[in-house]
């Protein structure tokens, strides 16, 4: 077999291929062997089919399949010998098998091109100093006291107040979206999780014991979904229950109550200690990002055409699936897929040159993911996922289904980077100065 490559850029090659015809009429007269034992014709026994009646009747079609047999063995063939990284389906030209000459044919690859690397060394980023205001340790300690409340059930009044947690059944629409909820838990005092923008304080006051109560209000113009945004909601509440949330002070008892301390002043050491842990791993991933953009700077890595179309595809995927976890989709998000392809198409690059070149530092540093660090991972997974699955059955699962590899990959690519971080010049920087909202600069006090 006689295999030639040209180059006609970084990411694509001609292939041309030939195959004497002597190694192809044996491959052929294997093939009417093979199909004269198993074909069935009228007149004929079962396996004693004459190779004329075969060649006459199915020729063709064993001619066809031998040709594509021939292509696909020649490619690996070629990609073997050549160490190419095929990325794409191969665009044969001229494929023809002809009795008695030599099977020529043409074709044109998308490969993965070579990486070479620059220096790794002094990628410069910064990293944010750990602050954490006064502010945040009490936004955290109302959460606790949030999570710790008590729901008592209303004896002394017939009315919901602002505090009210309620179960409603919830029938009707907003503009022409019809809505039916059985059952629906709403917090009064949280408008922010509220499941439509004013719920909440149209909900407040109505009786505890309403039963296809008529309620109906407005929808904010400004309102984040734009299908719903101004229009009019005519609901029909039935209240099934109605409890008072009662949140505990904050104070010792609450400390004791959490199980991280025995005073509030402990608790709020324990809360801002935890906030500075949280807030450290954040900005250290922000440097991770900021030195991965200057190695993807460094390696302007060509990319075949069709590796940046699955590119974008997979950005394209996770759009979608973030959307979903908020109950929307593209249509009613009102994005254009075709146009939220074109804004995703730099970010798929960056990832698919950031990909390549990491992957090229972990095989020129003999990188590797031990067992250890495979299991440990798998621990963590097991750990986080929805429901609870021993770490041992869920690297049984994933390895059954072919999921074991890309988490392997996945942890090799991790240490590519750390490597990368471990050699940056990276400087510590204090917090951006944040201007209250509505207030950029002072305005003249009113005379």
């Amino acid at each position: 077999m006689d295999i030639r490559i040209e180059e006609l850029s970084p990411v694509e090659k001609k292939l041309a291929v030939e195959i004497p015809w002597q190694a192809v009429s044996e491959r052929l007269e294997r093939a009417y062997r093979d199909y004269g034992r198993g074909v069935s014709v009228r007149g004929y026994r079962k396996g004693k089919v004459p190779r004329a009646v075969v060649e006459r009747m199915f020729g063709k079609q064993i001619r066809d399949e031998l040709t594509q047999t021939l292509v696909q063995e020649s490619m690996v063939e070629a990609a073997t010998r050549h160490d190419l990284h095929v990325v794409a389906e191969p665009v044969v030209e001229d494929a023809r098998l002809q009795v008695g000459e030599t099977f020529r044919y043409h074709a044109r690859l998308e490969v993965r091109s070579e990486v070479v690397l620059a220096s790794i060394d002094g990628i410069e980023a910064t990293r944010q100093r750990v602050l954490v205001p006064d502010s945040e340790v009490d936004v955290a300690l109302e959460q606790l006291r949030q999570q710790h409340a008590s729901y008592d059930p209303i004896t002394d009044r017939t009315v919901t107040m602002p505090s009210d947690v309620v179960v409603i059944a919830l029938r009707g629409d907003v503009g022409s979206f019809p809505i039916n909820r059985p059952e629906l838990v709403i917090d009064l005092s949280r408008t922010a999780q509220e499941p439509l923008p004013g719920l909440c304080a149209a909900l407040t006051g109505i009786p505890i014991d309403a039963t296809d109560y008529a309620l109906a209000f407005a929808i904010p113009e400004d309102c984040a979904q734009r299908e719903i945004a101004g229009q009019q909601a005519t609901f029909s509440v039935t209240v099934r229950e109605a409890r008072c949330k009662v949140v505990p002070a904050l104070d010792d008892d609450l400390a004791k109550d959490t199980g991280e301390s025995d005073t509030l002043l402990e608790l709020r050491a324990a809360v801002r200690a935890r906030l500075e842990e949280r807030a450290r791993d954040g900005f250290a991933r922000q440097a991770r990002e900021q030195v991965l953009r200057g190695l993807v700077e460094r390696h302007p890595v060509p990319l075949a055409p069709a590796l940046i179309e699955r590119g974008v595809d997979s950005q394209l995927e996770r759009a979608q699936h973030s959307l979903s976890m908020q109950g929307m989709n593209l249509e009613r998000a009102g994005i254009d897929p075709r146009d939220l392809r074109e804004r995703l198409r730099d970010a798929a690059i960056a990832e698919l040159r950031g990909q390549l070149v990491l992957e090229a530092i972990a095989e020129r540093e003999s990188l590797v993911v031990s067992e250890p660090d495979l299991d440990s991972e798998i621990a963590r997974l097991a750990h986080h996922a929805k429901e609870p699955t021993p770490p041992g059955r869920l690297k049984a699962e994933m390895a059954r289904d072919g999921r074991l590899e890309s988490v392997r990959w996945r942890l090799r690519q991790d240490k590519a980077l750390d490597l990368v971080v471990s050699r940056a010049t990276i400087t510590e920087v204090d917090a951006p100065v944040a201007v209250p909202v509505g207030v950029a600069e002072e305005e003249p006090a009113l005379r």
